[in-house]
Order: C-alpha cells, then structure tokens, then sequence
C-alpha cells in the first residue's frame, strides 16, 4: 500500500462507522483529499482511564456531550469506544528525544511480521495493555506503471474505496457503481497499531501505522499489497478486543504443535482476521496524475479520468494520422522523381520508381559478404581473351 489516502469523512461518518461519538483530539483534523504520513487521521480504540481523567473526549452534539459526562461517574466498560485523531506513522515510544518524528519510516506494518518485530510485537499482544486501532479511510491511492511500448511509461495512480453495497458494478474491472469521484462510498475500515511518544519538550504524540496483507485476486494487479480492511462489526470487535478466533481448526487459541513462541502464536490469531479483502464492493478508478504532487489538493484528486497511456496512444495516432496527410508517401503515388530517385539510389535493390531512372553509383569495394549490384553475366561461349587475340596476329605477320 502507498502512503496516500482520502481523508474528508465527516463526524456523522466517523460516528456511524466507529459506533461510538466520543472524539479524542478532535481539533488535530483536517480533512484532506490527498492525505500522506504525518497527517492527522481518525482511529477508533477502546477507551482508557486516562480519557476519564483528562476529560477531553467530546461529542459531536450537546445531548451527546451530557450523556458522556454523565458516564464518567462509572468504571469503563471493557468494549467502550473512543475516536483518536492520532497521526499516520508510527513513531515508537523509545524513539530518541533527539530526533524529531519521522511519519514515513514506520507508515504501514506488515501482518505477516507484527509478532516478530520489536516496534509492533509489543503492541499487538493480547492483553489489557495491547495497542490496537481502526483507521477509518474513505479511499486510498496506489500507483501502478503503465506504457512503454508505444509512449514514454507513466505512472498512473488509482483510488480504491468501498461501495455501499457489497455487488459493486457488472465488470470486474474497477469501474465505479456509486459515481466518478466515490462520492457515496462507505468508509474502509482498516486494521492498525499506535505507540505515543512522549518528548522531553512539548505534548505526548500518538501515531499508528495501518496493517497491511497480501493483495487480494482482484486488486493484484495494481499492487501487491493492500490495508488489512476489516468489513464487518465483528471483525472490528474481535480485532479491538485481541480476540481474533481460533485460528487451528479445533476451538483451541493453542499454538500449533512445534511452535513454541508466543510470537508465532500471536501470527497464528491474527490472521483470522488480517487476510485479504476480495468483495466485490471494492472499487477502483484512474485519476489524475497530478496526485503524485503533495501539494495537490481538492476533489480532483478522487475523480475518475483516463489513464494517461491511453491519453498518449491518442495523441500519438492523432499525430502519424496528420503527418501521412500532410506529405506523401515516398516513393509512392505523387512522389516527384527527384524524390524516387534519391529513394532509388539509398536502396540497394536496384529498381525503379514512378519517375526518371535513378542513377547508380559504381560501389568502389563491394562487401564480400553482401555483393553489391547485379553479377557480371557468364562471356558467350565463342569470346576470346585478348592474349589470344594478339597473340594471333603476331603469327599472321610473320
């Protein structure tokens, strides 16, 4: 997966996808159609002491904001929920005060190795201290290098995204159910990880990084590798609560024989649900190349165009058609003979055009291996040496 998505959801959106109203760091978003590490995103997680006592999460209503005051007088529930606005690219807690954040060295964590690397192993583990999220995307952006054969090789970007239903179109080629720009989308749902950082100078950062997996059949052809998207409730809650399932076929969470690591036993639950996401309501379309700029912003980024090699065959045909009209063929019909011959005189065939016969240049050295010209003709039978011509007349004269 790239690192560019589309992050425009509204707070209505960011509720009925996260099931719950409670924003944390509300104020750290702002909407962006061309989003890249670094950039504030919403991630839902289970709730924490530390929401209660800082007080900071809102609502987006008043009637919302009474209600969850009014639920700070009692203990957290186990499967209570919070909205993060937290930024994309995780930024480990043991990261040196000394360096300043980089979002774009851990953006996206791969499934197959969270149990096993240090910065993400810790933060997956199925306890009470796990740190387990679900960013919410409208879209994301992948890049895929088309052309080459008869343009310059270009490359193409593409926004995928969720239709609202789960068919999508007829074709099985990307093409959108919903409209151009993927405007009644539904918002992906994507597994991910967060750390907080704490400086010894300014406010705790807290980051993530999205989960990816394998491409699934239908989108292998754009990349190989694709966000985890979780598309049911229970697949939210079960990755939430570090509960993935039985994952050995014998209702046992119990590592398979052999495997003696927690680590592997770790890889084993995840991916139950961490596996490759092959529904037909998820769409794609070409869009404008411009994307590849961050500075590019807009609607335009998510609206649907033709992809630029195809763009280029056009203009290519566009311009042989105009060059054939405009000048003659060579050697062809309406050729001058001036032309024919000059023609005539490069090619070694030896012919003739349509105009006055080409004048032949007498190659000085001929290539043994490509003779040049037509072979001298065999002497007729009756001809004679000039040896023999002289020779005779010296004998007549004596």
């Amino acid at each position: 997966m790239c690192g560019r998505a589309r992050v425009t959801c509204t707070d209505a959106d960011v509720a009925a996808a996260a099931g719950t109203s409670a924003f944390v760091n509300r104020d750290q978003y702002e909407p962006r159609y061309n989003a890249q590490p670094g950039a504030a995103v919403p991630v839902v997680r289970l709730a924490t002491p530390s929401d209660r006592a800082t007080r900071r999460a809102t609502s987006v209503s008043a009637d919302l904001r009474s209600a969850s005051d009014a639920s700070d007088a009692s203990d957290h529930d186990d499967d209570e929920r919070v909205v993060d606005y937290m930024r994309w690219g995780l930024v480990p807690s043991y990261a040196s005060d000394e360096s300043s954040p980089n979002f774009f060295a851990m953006f996206n964590a791969r499934a197959e190795t969270l149990a096993e690397k240090p910065a993400f192993a810790r933060l997956v583990a199925t306890s009470r201290r796990h740190r387990r999220g679900v960013v919410l995307l409208d879209g994301f952006y992948e890049w895929r290098a088309e052309g080459g054969a008869v343009s310059r090789s270009v490359k193409q970007p593409y926004y995928v995204h969720l239709t609202g239903n789960d068919r999508g179109g007829d074709d099985d080629d990307g093409s959108n159910a919903a409209g151009g720009d993927g405007s009644s989308s539904v918002l992906l749902r994507c597994a991910a990880v967060y750390d907080t950082w704490r400086p010894r100078v300014g406010p705790p950062l807290t980051t993530c990084a999205i989960v990816t997996v394998a491409s699934s059949r239908r989108l292998r052809w754009l990349h190989d590798r694709m966000p985890a998207i979780l598309r049911t409730d229970e697949e939210v809650e079960r990755w939430l609560a570090g509960e993935e399932g039985d994952n050995n076929g014998d209702g046992s969470n119990a590592a398979p024989r052999g495997v003696g690591s927690s680590s592997k036993k770790e890889e084993k639950r995840a991916s139950a649900v961490l596996k490759p996401y092959d529904g037909e309501d998820l769409r794609w379309h070409a869009v404008t190349t411009e994307m590849s700029k961050i500075e590019f912003q807009g609607p335009r980024c998510c609206e649907e165009t033709t992809p630029k090699v195809r763009q280029n065959v056009g203009s290519v045909a566009d311009l042989f058609r105009k060059a054939a009209t405009a000048s003659p063929a060579r050697g062809g019909e309406g050729a001058s003979p001036r032309a024919n011959a000059r023609f005539l005189e490069d090619d070694d065939g030896g012919g003739e055009g349509d105009g006055a016969p080409a004048k032949r240049k007498t190659p000085s050295s001929p290539s043994p291996s490509r003779p040049r010209g037509k072979k001298p003709a065999a002497s007729p039978p009756d001809q004679r040496s000039i040896h023999a011509f002289f020779g005779k007349k010296q004998r007549e004269g004596r």
